[in-house]
């Protein structure tokens, strides 16, 4: 790493944080690597993730700053130690817009990253933040509208000892995260794309979007998930009849149970796609 990026000239199409007037952040950018961003957006991570056929989510541990951020970016996998957030100072000298700084920080409880992190990184057209750890200063960053994800809101300060590393692969809670992959963020989770794999993923999702549009047409008109879906020929449930009594419903009545068929996946197993 150089300190070459602060004074070269900015790439073609990308922004100049030197021209933006001071205190002005840089605008969030219409496309990153030729990706649609409002588009992506649009679609959420949610149904990116279905139309994967990938494992791509990360651990739900991870949580949006304040309500309502969204992101998306390349991947600029950077690894710091509890603790200690030099390596965060010098991902920004390393960044170019549109980039992501996706954080391997243990998970450890401390406010690696607060206001005067997310001006900087404004400033240099930086796309967001994903880490592993804390943040703090969430209102200022509201303020700001400088999207940031974490597995804690913490504002334990942090040391200065370890500048760590900024490019090579970060592992989060079991994802591996490259550079340049893409990372899409919103209140439904997050998602890590392989650089090689978003152009499939994107014309996936574009025809889950149109299917599901259909769908809510005719789920507005009156048709059931039931048949829609196929769900029928899965098997009907045993239905009480409405004034029947419910074994259960009294004191000293047995506890209504239904065992489980053995073919049948328990909660959270993923065995397709879901609506």
């Amino acid at each position: 790493m150089t300190a070459s990026s602060s004074t070269a000239a900015p790439a073609a199409g990308t922004p100049d944080p030197a021209s933006t007037p001071a205190g002005v952040p840089v605008a969030a950018a219409s496309d990153v690597a030729g990706v649609p961003v409002s588009e992506v957006l649009a679609m959420g991570s949610a149904t990116l993730y279905e139309a994967s056929g990938l494992g791509c989510d990360l651990d739900p541990a991870f949580r949006p700053a304040w309500a309502g951020a969204r992101l998306v970016g390349r991947a600029l996998p950077v690894q710091a130690a509890a603790g200690d957030n030099l390596p965060l100072h010098w991902a920004l000298e390393e960044a170019r817009p549109g980039d992501v700084l996706v954080v391997d920080a243990g998970g450890s409880p401390f406010g690696y990253w607060g206001e005067v992190l997310a001006v900087a990184a404004l400033r240099r057209g930086v796309a967001g933040l994903v880490i592993d750890g804390g943040v703090r200063d969430t209102d200022r960053m509201r303020a700001l509208e400088f999207p940031a994800f974490s597995t804690h809101v913490a504002i334990r300060g942090t040391g200065k000892r370890w500048p760590g590393t900024i490019g090579s692969p970060v592992v989060l809670r079991g994802r591996v995260v490259h550079r340049g992959d893409l990372v899409v963020a919103d209140e439904d989770g997050i998602v890590v794309l392989p650089a090689a794999s978003v152009s499939r993923v994107l014309e996936a999702a574009r025809q889950r979007v149109a299917k599901e549009e259909a769908f809510m047409r005719r789920l507005r008109e009156g048709e059931l998930t039931l048949d829609l879906y196929g769900f029928r020929e899965l098997g009907r449930p045993v239905v009480a009849e409405p004034d029947a009594p419910t074994t259960g419903d009294r004191p000293g009545d047995a506890p209504v149970t239904a065992g489980r068929p053995g073919n049948v996946p328990a909660t959270g197993e993923r065995t397709g796609e879901a609506p």
